[in-house]
């Protein structure tokens, strides 16, 4: 396995982490935030340490996402759009080490 880490100078993302797998040939991103964010296509783990929204990507069947806070604080994840969640509009981690991973089916996002 190949790690990669590269600096992006923007003021949401702390850092981002780009892992390759040689065997799979898949590259999934994990995302440091601070501050409210919009998710894109190839983010796969979201780090949060401060109260923030996140709204999930735009995402092909089969996307799998997952947020994992670091702080106890409220963290509001969102679909896009009309996208739902458990056929919500958002749902909330709240406690410190909390984590959701989701999974998108085409239409809306699941908990899984």
């Amino acid at each position: 396995m190949d790690d990669k880490i590269v600096r992006v100078p923007e003021q949401k993302i702390d850092f981002v982490s780009v892992i390759i797998d040689e065997f799979q040939g898949i590259t999934q991103k994990v995302v440091h935030i601070s501050a409210d964010y919009q998710s894109v296509s190839n983010d796969r783990f979201i780090i949060v340490d401060t109260a923030c929204t996140i709204t999930l990507p735009i995402a092909n069947k089969g996307k799998l996402i997952t947020v994992k806070s670091t702080a106890s604080v409220a963290i509001t994840i969102q679909g896009n759009g009309t996208e739902t969640i458990d056929g919500a509009g958002a749902t909330a981690l709240t406690t410190i080490y909390e984590r959701i991973t989701l999974l998108f089916n085409g239409t809306e996002w699941s908990e899984i």
